[in-house]
């Protein structure tokens, strides 16, 4: 869920147990604890909740269901595991993005580089998961005007988010220069580490970029190494998550071989976040891949990718077979093949993914956002986990995502009754109930239909105008 750390206005939402029982029945009920008499009191008739389960559900089962639905310690490994994954990737490939074999064999040995390289206390990432977290940002602060998960973002607040990141990197005294915003206070975001300059010359002309509307001509992987995060907040579609990443791509890069990885990257992440096994999850984004214009070239990319893990076919050479890495079909393919050669094992899989003559941070990231989503964190080691930078920042971006996401699932489930009765505890922070909207069911469906920021709007018109609840 969102914390002060984005420094964003919270939804109406129950937020953790502490304000479960500040708001239990008793509390609201002047004593009475019984729950059906809390029911009845409030006008909320049990027979009419849908479903065996919710016939008979209490309160308190409803307090619980809310923090088992917000709480899946399994799941949250997966959404950390590709977070952290990716960004150990990118720091673990970062010392070889210059370098061809030959220079990475001299430097490092005949089988290249095996462990993270520390700079100062810590391993250091590169713009490339620096951008995923201004993608997380851009993704929670649209979440928080829509309340949505089931249609595209606002991409203007995702694109302030990727203008944000631009500013950043202006100057390397720019966090001096800005107001403290929310996760804007850690300097490591701050740091120039490589921006790309496709990224960096079409957020300087502030004009976003579409499919229809092209900003630019380029390929770039600039596109597809931030898209993790979204096929981690609409898993539930991998269709939209692929759409959704597809636009927030074209936002920078205009090329198909860099959005349609952007789209193809957030729908595989999808996939496996839903229990997919790695060549299911490849295999059904390539059918969504299919529906899109301009994408034979790409698909061609990844069934060689495929093929080439079924066979003993010399991993550099088959990463030389699939391109360096520097555009983004080439980058994701590359991926693709060092996740599907080593299954089980996140390590082998980010070895292999960054000692090739390319750009290895970032098929280091994107292998890690993949290996990482699909074993979870536990499959990461212990000490790059613990001396990566930001490790606190990248495990809470994993719990905004995931935490929305089973949020607004839970949301879609319970009743109407349930949703009248939400609404009352949670209006905002103006008041406790609202016995309009609790009582009157063409006012609770006007509310359900509201954005969370029209919610707040009306509800301060409804305090305003006195209209709450005295009891």
């Amino acid at each position: 869920m969102i914390t002060d750390d984005f420094n964003l206005t919270k939804p109406n939402r129950i937020e953790k147990k502490s304000d479960l029982q500040s708001k239990s029945p008793s509390n609201l009920t002047n004593g009475m604890t019984e729950d059906n008499k809390f029911y009845k009191k409030n006008q909320v008739n049990l027979n009419n909740l849908p479903g065996t389960y919710y016939n008979k559900i209490t309160f308190t089962s409803i307090e619980k269901d809310i923090n088992d639905k917000l709480i899946d310690k399994h799941k949250i490994s997966n959404y950390a595991g590709c977070l952290l994954g990716g960004a150990i990737g990118d720091a673990m490939g970062a010392p070889l993005e210059f370098l061809d074999e030959r220079q990475i064999k001299e430097r490092y040995g005949e089988n290249g580089l095996h462990y993270l390289r520390k700079r100062g206390q810590s391993y250091k990432f590169t713009d490339d998961t620096q951008m995923s977290i201004f993608t997380t940002k851009g993704l929670a602060e649209s979440y928080l005007k829509t309340g949505r998960l089931d249609t595209e973002p606002d991409y203007d607040i995702l694109y302030d988010s990727y203008q944000k990141w631009y500013m950043t990197q202006l100057n390397a005294n720019n966090y001096e220069c800005h107001p403290s915003d929310g996760i804007f206070d850690r300097k490591e975001l701050y740091a120039r580490r490589g921006p790309g300059y496709t990224c960096l010359t079409s957020l300087e002309k502030g004009i976003k970029g579409t499919v229809e509307n092209p900003i630019n001509d380029s390929p770039g992987n600039g596109a597809a190494m931030r898209s993790a995060p979204i096929g981690l907040m609409y898993h539930k579609d991998p269709q939209l998550a692929f759409k959704v990443a597809l636009k927030a791509g074209a936002l920078t890069h205009g090329n198909p071989n860099a959005y349609l990885p952007a789209g193809y990257m957030a729908a595989l992440i999808a996939n496996i976040i839903n229990g997919k096994s790695l060549t299911e999850s490849v295999d059904n984004s390539i059918k969504i891949l299919k529906k899109y214009d301009n994408s034979k070239a790409f698909e061609n990319l990844l069934r060689a990718a495929k093929y080439y893990a079924t066979t003993e076919k010399n991993p550099v050479e088959a990463i030389k077979s699939l391109g360096e890495g520097f555009k983004g079909d080439e980058a994701v393919a590359i991926a693709v093949y060092c996740a599907l050669k080593n299954p089980d094992n996140y390590k082998k899989a980010i070895i292999m993914a960054i000692n090739h003559g390319g750009d290895s941070d970032t098929t280091g990231a994107i292998t890690g956002n993949i290996m990482g989503a699909y074993l979870g964190r536990e499959a990461i080691p212990r000490g790059w986990q613990e001396n990566i930078e930001l490790k606190d920042l990248l495990n809470k971006c994993a719990e905004h995502l995931y935490i929305k996401d089973s949020e607004a699932d839970f949301m879609k489930k319970v009743s109407d009754s349930y949703k009248k009765y939400y609404y009352a505890l949670n209006p905002d922070k103006y008041a406790a109930k609202v016995s309009s909207i609790m009582m009157d069911e063409k006012l609770t469906n006007k509310m359900n239909n509201m954005s969370l920021t029209e919610k707040l709007a009306y509800i301060k018109s409804l305090k305003e105008n006195d209209e709450f609840s005295k009891d």
